[in-house]
């Protein structure tokens, strides 16, 4: 774990991460565990301690809401086969750059208009229950999986269905 010191060298009082967003990228700091009465008074590293403030890694609220929401669809993409998983060691702009075209796979997929961006329509589609098989596979990204069932082969290319039990978890009329 990573440890912030405004000393410099010293890691003797160092804030602790309280809460980490993206691994190795954005953390927001505690404030310190120690209090002054626990350091000596010719203790430099102390009062430097004290004039430092917590970081806050994000401007404003929006700011934190749109990377809590990238990161949660980063996660959906690689789930469902939109995206390949980014490695710790990806560069931010490779990442901004492969969720761009998750985002308008999956729009494309949705019949959604294509933007590219983590517009309201797309989030609230993300948010829709759905099954846990991915859209896409490993091997072929580009096309939707295929039910395949070797030896055998249907006679007729149309088929009749009909739905026997529905679940409570969605709406009636959106499983048919």
């Amino acid at each position: 774990m990573h440890h912030s010191s405004s000393a410099g060298s010293s890691k003797k009082h160092s804030c602790t991460p309280q809460k980490s967003i993206t691994p190795k990228r954005i953390r927001t700091l505690s404030p310190m565990k120690h209090s002054p009465a626990s350091f000596s008074a010719n203790d430099n590293t102390t009062s430097r301690m004290l004039q430092a403030a917590p970081i806050r890694p994000f401007a404003d609220e929006t700011s934190f809401t749109e990377a809590i929401q990238a990161k949660n669809a980063d996660e959906f993409f690689m789930r469902f086969g939109y995206m390949k998983n980014i490695t710790t060691r990806t560069r931010h702009v490779n990442k901004a750059v492969k969720r761009k075209e998750a985002i308008r796979k999956f729009q494309q997929f949705n019949g959604m208009n294509i933007t590219g961006e983590l517009d309201e329509e797309t989030i609230e589609k993300i948010k829709q229950p759905r099954c846990g098989v991915a859209d896409f596979n490993e091997s072929s990204r580009d096309r939707p999986l295929q039910f395949n069932a070797p030896g055998y082969k249907w006679s007729r290319k149309t088929i009749t269905w009909k739905v026997t039990g529905y679940t409570n978890q969605i709406p009636n009329a959106t499983q048919r």
